[in-house]
């Protein structure tokens, strides 16, 4: 996949303020066109609201600045809240169905937190983590 613009999502949901105020509508570029793509198809498979970045959380998406070697410093990850679902049910579908639909570019997945993260890293499979 080459590009890939979002239909559901407006660029400061996934991209830092201060990337934001230094590249502007150009920060797309550092998003991983498989995660803007499967972000989309989730906010579709379950009709309703999906929370990345808002307020008070500003690195659910990209984090550019001194994050380490992390899949968000890439533009791979997200992490995010889909509106009147438990993150544990989010989760169980995307693991019992991990090369299906929107589902088919996600690799990486973090287990036992109250947000789901996922990423498209360089992986052959779906790589199940906990933090640390």
């Amino acid at each position: 996949m080459k590009f890939y613009q979002p239909v559901h999502f407006q660029l400061h949901e996934y991209i830092h303020p201060e990337c934001l105020k230094i590249y502007g509508e150009k920060s797309i570029w550092f998003m991983d066109p498989r995660i803007l793509w499967t972000m989309d198809g989730i906010r579709n498979l379950y009709g309703c609201r999906v929370f990345i970045n808002r307020d008070d959380m500003t690195e659910r998406g990209l984090r550019p600045f001194g994050h380490g070697m992390s899949e968000h410093f890439f533009g791979k990850a997200t992490d995010f809240d889909v509106d009147n679902y438990p993150a544990e049910t989010i989760r169980h579908e995307i693991i019992n169905n991990p090369d299906e639909g929107v589902f088919k570019y996600i690799t990486g997945i973090e287990l036992n937190v109250p947000w789901v993260h996922i990423d498209c890293r360089n992986y052959n499979g779906l790589l199940q983590f906990k933090r640390g």
